[in-house]
């Protein structure tokens, strides 16, 4: 089904501190960047490739600004194309952060190849993994051991 994506942000509430979560995403990328030379999300709707990510500048909590940004593209699992997108960490409360995905530009909602319930698929699937992964690195970190990188995003080949 071809559409124009009506919903171009997914977002998802962690239970983490915004400060620690932005290292979190920080060590969650080199870490896949160490084990496979590349940030890659996979989920079984697609996979989310990532450059590395751009340390935004933000005077702290008073603020909306994103702690961290990455660009990346999105691709579903039936084709080639792909969506530019932002992922971002933003502060949401003193213990809590978000993880936000969203088209890179307004003209990023031209029709999309596979339709919104693809991209809604995917996107939603991806952040889910990220946040999962964003969890569960402080445990990892603060119980003496990396977390190994295959138990953060699973990337696909």
């Amino acid at each position: 089904m071809t559409g124009v994506c009506r919903y171009p942000l997914v977002s998802r509430l962690i239970r983490v501190p915004p400060d620690v979560a932005a290292v979190a995403f920080d060590a969650v990328l080199a870490d896949l960047w160490l084990a496979h030379g590349a940030a890659v999300v996979g989920t079984p709707a697609g996979r989310l490739a990532l450059q590395r990510p751009d340390k935004a500048a933000s005077p702290g909590m008073a603020t909306l600004l994103p702690l961290r940004q990455a660009t990346g593209s999105l691709y579903g699992r039936l084709g080639p194309s792909s969506l530019t997108v932002l992922v971002e960490v933003l502060p949401w409360s003193a213990q809590m952060a978000e993880v936000m995905l969203r088209l890179a530009s307004p003209s990023s909602r031209r029709p999309l190849l596979l339709g919104s319930r693809a991209y809604l698929r995917e996107a939603t699937t991806t952040v889910e993994v990220l946040a999962a992964s964003l969890e569960r690195w402080p445990a990892g970190f603060l119980g003496g051991f990396a977390v190994p990188p295959d138990a953060l995003a699973v990337p696909r080949p």
